[in-house]
């Protein structure tokens, strides 16, 4: 908080319209580690109706995916697929903490339709409180659109967030329509689908800019560094693109902050939070099962307990990896105090191929010089799982790193998480390569180390009706964490050419992992 109390200070002294590159300096000192783990900086995917309401009434809202579906049959049942969505937006959500930079970036539809209006980046704005529940529905004031915290007809919070809002969106559970409003701007009147946004987070501004920072501009620009990568593929036009939230590296933050200032014309919007937030914010996000989200589900194996899918450990790790007391921290040897950038799902790939987790260390002098690279897999690890987790390094270290002229030296620890670890008989040896980036003449060290394996248990274990399915389904209080031990082996590294494909994997684990 003091930290968060000095940096509005500093903003509040300069015009960052005049002073662009101190502006630029205080959003880049803000999300570096100060006796504990940096501020980061997400970017909620939002659109020209729903921004008025981030505006005048400072909160963020985002879709909880539901996870039921109906079988041919008429049946109901838990989609592992829609279930997966649900908690990787929820592992990103849950990763949000006071404090925190929000940016928006403004997606289709655009209304009103003028040049302050654009596709493209919003902010900046601070999140003030933890995510929660809240099914109140908030029409706005002036421009008459509405946000649904629940369907109107059935009640339920869920909603996958899918099609447009020309077309009237119906509930996923009852198919019932949600029902279309008239919507006034200074462009004129058009009707737009309600929509259930019903996971929320308040926010408050750090400093707002009326203009958006098109997304052309900001993504194509080259007139500083660095290359804004992270959601450079969810926010590409067209439907069904990537994420909701992700977290920008905070040189990208850095930049997105620069690019609002350096609008032209641009000015700051002093008319914000208009109107006091209407419902409730004590709610905790459960699941149709009004069980906390907190909670991991899972699943009888034979004689023992799995999680349901993996993305139970997306969600377990957004809500613990930062608690210095959390065994986790101890296990992996994390230092807390040098933590500046963590996320779920981190996307390195050019069509939005991510590593499950990863999260990095900074100081001055050495930059950003350690990264844990995670793989999570919800029961057994093999030499496949080691495969994908060794072949994510040197695309990971490039997307953290090539940037970071003062980092030289690159230590990254692989982490395995898993239940069963019978496939895995020996792990890889410390081993290193260089690699060489267009952004720089000097070459990088990396460091690779031995794999830690984590076996996690699931522990307090209770049961419930589901109200859909009329099943019993299972939930664990907590998961329990412990290092597996492995003898190491000198492996050849594989080469640095190949990605993650299913053929690459298999070449890998039968060229280069043989030997354990």
């Amino acid at each position: 908080m003091m930290k968060q109390n000095q940096t509005i200070k500093k903003v509040v002294k300069i015009d960052p319209l005049d002073d662009k590159d101190a502006f630029r300096e205080i959003v880049w000192e803000y999300l570096k580690p100060e006796d504990g783990p940096a501020p980061r900086a997400h970017l909620l995917t939002i659109n020209g109706l729903t921004y008025p309401f981030n505006r005048d009434f400072c909160f963020a809202a985002v879709p909880d995916p539901h996870e039921i579906t109906r079988t041919n049959s008429g049946t109901l049942q838990i989609s592992t697929p829609r279930s997966k969505r649900r908690y990787s937006m929820l592992a990103y959500l849950h990763g949000i903490r006071p404090g925190d930079l929000i940016f928006f970036f403004q997606a289709d539809p655009q209304w009103p339709k003028d040049v302050m209006n654009r596709r493209g980046f919003r902010g900046i704005w601070i999140a003030k409180s933890m995510p929660f529940r809240d099914t109140t529905a908030i029409k706005h004031p002036d421009t008459g659109y509405e946000i649904l915290g629940a369907c109107p007809a059935c009640g339920t919070p869920f909603n996958f967030g899918q099609g447009g809002l020309e077309n009237e969106k119906k509930c996923p559970l009852c198919g019932n329509k949600y029902g279309k409003v008239m919507v006034n701007t200074v462009t004129g009147t058009k009707k737009y689908s309600r929509v259930v946004l019903s996971a929320r987070i308040l926010i408050e501004p750090l400093i707002v800019f009326k203009r958006t920072a098109g997304d052309n501009r900001v993504y194509s620009d080259m007139s500083i560094e660095p290359l804004v990568w992270i959601s450079r593929t969810d926010n590409a036009m067209g439907p069904g693109k990537g994420s909701s939230i992700r977290v920008l590296l905070p040189e990208e933050a850095t930049k997105v902050a620069y690019m609002l200032a350096t609008e032209d014309p641009q000015s700051i919007d002093e008319n914000l939070c208009k109107y006091d937030y209407p419902g409730k914010t004590d709610n905790p996000i459960a699941d149709h099962n009004n069980i906390e989200s907190r909670y991991p589900r899972v699943k009888r194996v034979g004689n023992r307990y799995v999680l349901e899918h993996e993305f139970h450990l997306n969600l377990y790790f957004a809500l613990h990896i930062d608690d210095p007391y959390h065994s986790l921290n101890k296990l992996l040897g994390v230092d807390i105090s040098s933590v500046d950038y963590w996320t779920n799902e981190f996307p390195w790939g050019y069509t939005g191929d991510t590593a499950d987790f990863v999260l990095s260390l900074w100081n001055d002098v050495e930059g950003r010089h350690t990264i844990y690279l995670f793989e999570f897999k919800k029961d057994i690890v093999d030499k496949k799982s080691l495969a994908e987790v060794l072949l994510y390094i040197p695309w990971v270290v490039q997307v953290m790193t090539q940037f970071r002229h003062e980092t030289t030296d690159i230590v990254v620890q692989p982490v395995i998480v898993g239940k069963k670890f019978n496939g895995l008989f020996a792990l890889p040896r410390d081993y290193g390569f260089q690699l060489k980036f267009f952004t720089s003449s000097k070459s990088k060290n990396v460091t690779v180390r031995t794999p830690i394996l984590l076996q996690y248990d699931v522990n307090g274990v209770f049961r419930v009706k589901d109200v859909y399915t009329n099943r019993d389904i299972y939930y664990a209080e907590d998961l329990d964490f412990r290092v597996i031990r492995k003898p190491t082996r000198a492996i050849t590294p594989p080469p640095l050419s190949l990605t993650t494909t299913e053929v690459e994997k298999d070449f890998a684990v039968q060229k280069y992992l043989c030997s354990i």
